[in-house]
């Protein structure tokens, strides 16, 4: 990413959820973004936390080192906010959480 050079938009489409330091890669989206972040990753919800679960222990049985992760969108929420941003638009659909955030 640092070899990138800077965008209007920066869209992060269900990659959050594969990194446990979401906080370094939402920073990186910062740097690079001028002007919106969108971004898609799991809600929060009860359904949501079993499945992640339930696919980290298969994956684990089978031997696969990628683990899916499940992060609180109200501390993503504040961390894209304390960058800069403010919350634009947001959607659900089938699990999926989806944000775009816009600079002033």
């Amino acid at each position: 990413a640092e070899q990138l050079p800077q965008a209007d938009i920066v869209i992060l489409d269900k990659v959050v959820c594969c990194y446990p330091d979401w906080q370094a890669m939402l920073d990186t989206a910062l740097a690079k973004s001028r002007r919106v972040i969108a971004l898609t990753y799991p809600q929060d919800r009860r359904l949501t936390r079993i499945g992640i679960r339930l696919l980290g222990r298969l994956l684990d049985w089978i031997h696969c080192r990628y683990q899916p992760y499940l992060h609180d969108p109200a501390q993503i929420r504040a961390h894209l906010q304390a960058g800069g941003l403010r919350l634009a638009s947001q959607e659900h659909s089938h699990g999926w959480l989806t944000e775009v955030y816009a600079r002033d």
